[in-house]
């Protein structure tokens, strides 16, 4: 990569300020790649991780207005998730249920894995001289890869550097891409820039061919929108999504992915981030609020979308939230009394705040006015005397949908 001289200095004004020069030397050094031939992408303002079930689609359809839903495939393979990779042979339904999400005006991605060749698999021993290597003891790497060999789910993390590698990874892709018809891809384990103890092969570090390998795929499949799990400021100008991990341990949370990579990339919740009715979401709800992420709606049977069940009916409504009023961070404006601000359609907007130990994200479904605010918070208070985190929905003068309730 090329090398860039940086240096420190003082600035006036918040972290935007600060990031701001940043952010516009890296979208004049590596612009963004053009989606002028997947004009859909600029629409999307809900991401649904589900499964190809084509009886959900039209429950789904009344929830979320499908031309603005990517419908995200995770486990669409005939082998099981995570297993048996480069294999991306479709299960015999997938192409079917594509077609009626597509007629509908949903779109779907596939979930692929960026790296990943699982060492069973035939494909191996023809990239095996790619495997990456921990650059101290020369030690293979991969998923799972301290598992014993007969882990279904350990692969080896082969390096795009080489070119037979990209060339296997296109074409097992676009077998199943020519067979099923999707819009997106989701490529897995995408952000890191490994350190590959292999050094340089065919003169390109671990980088240079992740970013060979967008640039292959954007050849191959030039209508296909691609997502990546997190990001980097390499990778980044060819992605029109990214999964957005949880955070470890108390780490408080940031919106400056959002903003460096933003508006090109659109962030939702991590593959795994939990169910509506686990207890665990609502820490995570907390962390994506604070990053400015909108999180994923998950819908695996037709129970996550029952709307009698408060936890499903309060992120449904999240997410519906941000969909019809299509909320946007407010970057260049005036953040005085909020963490974080968004503007969205007609006149709406939202506030993200955090006051002593009370965080809330205010949603309002209608201009401010003088009246009473009409709309929802989501109110998070940690105890640390009781080790745990309790959260609240509020609701104030107001009897619509985000009036819903979650104790704990």
């Amino acid at each position: 990569m090329p090398t860039v001289e940086w240096r420190l200095r003082a600035f006036t004004g918040d972290w935007r300020a600060a990031a701001t020069p940043y952010k516009a030397w890296l979208t004049a050094t590596r612009p963004p790649v053009s989606n002028a031939s997947r004009p859909w992408v600029a629409n999307i303002r809900a991401v649904v991780r589900t499964v190809p079930d084509a009886s959900l689609l039209a429950p789904l359809a009344q929830q979320f207005v499908p031309e603005q839903t990517l419908l995200y495939l995770h486990d669409w393979r005939q082998n099981g998730y995570d297993e048996n990779y480069p294999d991306y042979t479709p299960r015999a339904a997938v192409a079917s249920y594509v077609s009626a999400a597509h007629a509908l005006g949903f779109r779907v991605m596939l979930h692929t894995d960026f790296i990943g060749v699982t060492p069973s698999n035939p494909d191996y021993p023809g990239v095996q001289a790619f495997h990456v290597k921990t650059p101290d003891k020369l030690a293979p790497t991969g998923w799972l890869w301290s598992s014993p060999p007969s882990t279904p789910q350990r692969f080896a993390y082969i390096s795009p550097a080489s070119a037979d590698f990209r060339s296997l990874f296109i074409a097992r892709v676009g077998a199943a891409v020519s067979a099923v018809g999707p819009d997106a891809l989701h490529l897995d384990i995408s952000a890191p820039e490994f350190n590959d103890g292999n050094g340089l092969i065919e003169g390109k570090t671990f980088a240079q061919g992740s970013a060979a390998l967008h640039e292959d795929l954007t050849t191959a499949f030039p209508s296909l929108a691609l997502g990546g799990e997190g990001e980097n400021d390499i990778l980044y100008r060819y992605h029109a999504f990214a999964q957005e991990w949880a955070l470890n341990g108390d780490a408080p949370g940031h919106p400056i992915n959002a903003f460096i990579f933003g508006p090109t990339v659109r962030y939702y919740g991590h593959l795994s981030q939990p169910s509506a009715q686990d207890p665990s979401l609502k820490g995570v709800l907390l962390q994506l609020e604070r990053r400015a992420i909108a999180p994923a709606m998950i819908v695996t049977s037709a129970s996550d979308l029952d709307m009698t069940n408060v936890d499903n009916a309060r992120l449904v409504n999240i997410v519906k939230s941000w969909q019809t009023n299509a909320f946007v961070p407010d970057w260049t404006g005036d953040w005085t009394g909020a963490a974080i601000r968004y503007t969205g359609l007609g006149g709406t907007s939202a506030d993200f705040t955090e006051t002593q130990g009370l965080s809330t994200l205010t949603a309002l479904g209608a201009p401010c006015s003088a009246s009473p605010m009409m709309g929802a918070s989501s109110r998070h208070r940690g105890s640390r005397s009781a080790g745990r985190r309790s959260t609240r929905r509020r609701c104030s003068g107001s009897s619509d949908w985000r009036c819903t309730s979650w104790t704990r």
